[in-house]
């Protein structure tokens, strides 16, 4: 079953490499109808999301995000004013606030694989809502940093940790701030090695 599992996504991963998303299609389709759990769907999630935003399709790219980001019980909007990106942005900043980059760079990682893959899904959210709603980016950044406090940093967490130091420098102008954690996303990446 898993060897199966692997080969369609493969082929999927493949098809759309080749540009054929005729065929990517195809076999995403095999493999969605004939998996037995619903995380055996995500690897294939990731090429069909992929597919989506390299065809600008960027809403349709947004609402299976945010349908897997809720089958993986992770509820989040993406509709929200700046009013609510700068409460966001605070909350987060507080919790942080309380965190040193050492805490992050050398602190718990994260081992929990659902938790992992809500992780690399709300990451996923940043390309396609830069291009439709680009504050919102800040949103998902924060989502990933509570969880990452929460249950371990890993690579995601270094992405969303350069995001947030972008936000706290648009809200605040905290050159500091943005620096010390954009350091700190870099510090982490190098800590979890290239593969990671």
């Amino acid at each position: 079953y898993d060897l199966s599992v692997q080969l369609y996504e493969s082929a999927a991963l493949v098809s759309y490499l080749n540009r054929d998303i005729g065929l990517m299609q195809k076999y995403l389709k095999i493999l969605f109808e004939n998996v037995q759990r619903f995380d055996d769907r995500l690897n294939g999630y990731l090429v069909m999301i992929q597919s989506l935003m390299s065809n600008n399709k960027h809403r349709d790219a947004v609402r299976k995000i945010i349908f897997i980001l809720e089958e993986l019980g992770e509820s989040i909007s993406v509709d929200v004013t700046p009013k609510e990106v700068y409460i966001e942005l605070m909350s987060t900043k507080a919790l942080f606030d309380a965190i040193t980059p050492a805490d992050v760079i050398h602190g718990k990682r994260m081992a929990d694989m659902r938790i992992r893959w809500r992780l690399r899904f709300l990451q996923l959210l940043h390309s396609p809502l830069y291009v439709i709603e680009p504050h919102a980016i800040y949103v998902t950044a924060c989502r990933i940093l509570k969880l990452s406090a929460e249950h371990g940093f890993c690579s995601d967490s270094a992405i969303a940790l350069q995001v947030y130091g972008h936000g706290i420098l648009n809200i605040q102008n905290d050159v500091e701030g943005c620096l010390r954690w954009a350091h700190a996303a870099f510090c982490l990446v190098k800590s979890l090695g290239a593969k990671h």
